[in-house]
Formats: C-alpha cells, sequence, structure tokens
C-alpha cells in the first residue's frame, strides 16, 4: 500500500457511530488494558460538529481516527486510533500530520498528546517531547479514568 492510498477527511456526523465504536473497544478498563479515555456518544457527536475528528480512510473504510481538540488554551490530541491489522502503513502518520496542520490553523505552537510509553516512540519521530501533565488535564479528564491513581502510566 502506498500512502497515497490513505484518504484523510474530516469525519462527518455519519461517522460518529463508528468513531465511538472504535473508542469503546479502545477505552482504559480497570484491568489496564486499553488505550483510550471513554468518550460518549453526545460528546463525539458535538467534537464531529465542531470538526475535530479527522478519520484514515483506505478503500472507503474507516481505519482510524484522531481528534484535536482546545480547552484551557491547550491543543491535545485525543481518541488516537489505527486498526490493529492498518498499523505501520502510514495512516497514523498521516492523521498526526492533520491534527498538526489543524492546529498551526489555529495559532498553537505547542500540541499536548497523553500516550502509553509503548507508542512514545511515534511521537517522537514526529516531534513530540515528554511534559508534566498540564494541570488542566488532570482535572478534566485524567481524574474520570479507571487507572488514574491505580496504574497510571
Amino acid at each position: 500500500m502506498d500512502v497515497s492510498d490513505i484518504l484523510i477527511r474530516t469525519a462527518t456526523l455519519q461517522d460518529a457511530r463508528i468513531i465511538h465504536s472504535f473508542i469503546e473497544q479502545n477505552k482504559f478498563q480497570k484491568d489496564g488494558k486499553g488505550s483510550l479515555l471513554s468518550v460518549s456518544y453526545e460528546e463525539i457527536e458535538k467534537r464531529v460538529s465542531d470538526g475535530d475528528f479527522f478519520l484514515g480512510i483506505i478503500n472507503e473504510n474507516i481505519v482510524g481516527c484522531i481528534s484535536l481538540i482546545e480547552y484551557d488554551g491547550i491543543a491535545e490530541i485525543r481518541s488516537f486510533i489505527v486498526l490493529p491489522e492498518f498499523r505501520g502503513r502510514g495512516i497514523g502518520k498521516a492523521l498526526l500530520d492533520a491534527c498538526i496542520l489543524e492546529a498551526k490553523k489555529h495559532d498553537y505552537d505547542k500540541i499536548y498528546a497523553l500516550t502509553h510509553e509503548s507508542v512514545f516512540g511515534f511521537f517522537e519521530k514526529n516531534g513530540f517531547v515528554k511534559v508534566e501533565v498540564p494541570e488542566q488535564k488532570l482535572e478534566k479528564d485524567c481524574a474520570k479514568c479507571p487507572l488514574f491513581g491505580n496504574g497510571c502510566n
């Protein structure tokens, strides 16, 4: 597969159920499984309506998603998933590039991504560096995670 075979587009409301399914299948669990913060269907609809979600598509099938949100002056990558059978093909990089470009359009010079140590190398290759978790993130999202204070990495 060539990178030119990947279509990146902004999600529409018709895509919200698929995005929700991707997130639900990959949300953090108390047993340590999962890699994404849970997001309600209503929140996904709102973020899609705001233009915050991008999709990776191959052969007309959605194979990944990512969102860029802003709160309290922070631009953050969230809900970033590529289906396992499509990883290593440039889809993740294309999705991340779309978010970086969008952040630049909104004059953000820094973008935050809370991620697992196991995939930090991907972000590092794309110019990210380790920083402390912003207080806004701890208060808004981390406190709601089943791993917060109990195995969070």
